[in-house]
């Protein structure tokens, strides 16, 4: 997972973030091995299957996300972007 993220080419100063159904990272495109393995979850899992939100990453930075949530396996895919960068 963490191959096919970098591969994609997320822009400088964003973040990638795959998690399972509870919230556990899986792979992320910055700070995977503090992370992977673990549940930030200080903004909580998404209600709906897709959309944007503010809030605050794992090191407490305001950010703005964008997020979609799979259905089938429960999966959410993530892309932070600093607060300051989205005004």
């Amino acid at each position: 997972l963490e191959t096919l993220l970098g591969s994609e080419g997320v822009p400088a100063g964003m973040t990638a973030t795959i998690t399972d159904r509870s919230g556990t990272v899986l792979a992320r495109t910055r700070d995977a091995p503090r992370l992977v393995g673990t549940r930030p979850g200080r903004n909580g899992l998404p209600g709906d299957a897709e959309g944007w939100r503010r809030g605050t990453d794992a090191d407490g930075e305001k950010v703005v996300v964008a997020y979609a949530r799979s259905e089938v396996a429960g999966w959410t895919a993530w892309v932070f972007m600093p607060e300051r960068a989205f005004s």
